[in-house]
């Protein structure tokens, strides 16, 4: 792997990982291969390299707002609020307030499945509070939606 360097200036990134310091009006445009970095810079990027891989785990934990593109909502939506969350691979969709005409109704859960899966997800666990009994009676059989107090869930194991 190679690393271009341009404006000797701007070379801040890689003059402190590789514990050098480049004097000002240094040779522009240089390209630096790794087989060239001095045996400790070597070290040092191997040393970043594992803390980043350590740290991956974490990089698909995220908090977000909630999106019609997560729901595959065929229709108009006036209103939506509720939020995406990924951590370590269970995505949770809460689901505040959806106001609108859906065309497709029952695409939806198999839409949030699609759109957690996407992201990674191995689980999804989808909150609300839901209005219409008619919903709640479909939801309950077809996908085995609970209650714990005002929140309704559904929790979905993805393959």
């Amino acid at each position: 792997m190679a690393l271009v360097l341009g404006n000797a200036d701007k070379i801040t990134a890689a003059a402190a990982i590789a514990g050098e310091i480049v004097a000002p009006g240094a040779n522009t445009g240089m390209l630096l291969g790794a087989g060239t970095l001095a045996a400790g810079a070597v070290g040092k990027l191997a040393g970043v390299a594992d803390e980043a891989a350590s740290m991956a785990g974490n990089v698909g934990n995220f908090t977000r707002n909630l999106e019609a593109a997560d729901l595959g909502v065929k229709g108009t939506l006036q209103e939506l609020r509720g939020a995406f969350t990924m951590n370590e691979g269970a995505a949770t969709i809460k689901v505040d307030m959806i106001r609108g005409e859906i065309r497709n109704p029952l695409n939806v859960v198999g839409n949030m499945m699609e759109t957690a899966k996407a992201n990674g997800a191995n689980s999804l666990r989808i909150e609300g509070t839901i209005a219409n009994e008619r919903l709640y009676g479909v939801l309950e059989q077809r996908y085995g939606l609970t209650s714990s107090g005002s929140v309704d869930s559904i929790d979905i194991p993805i393959r």
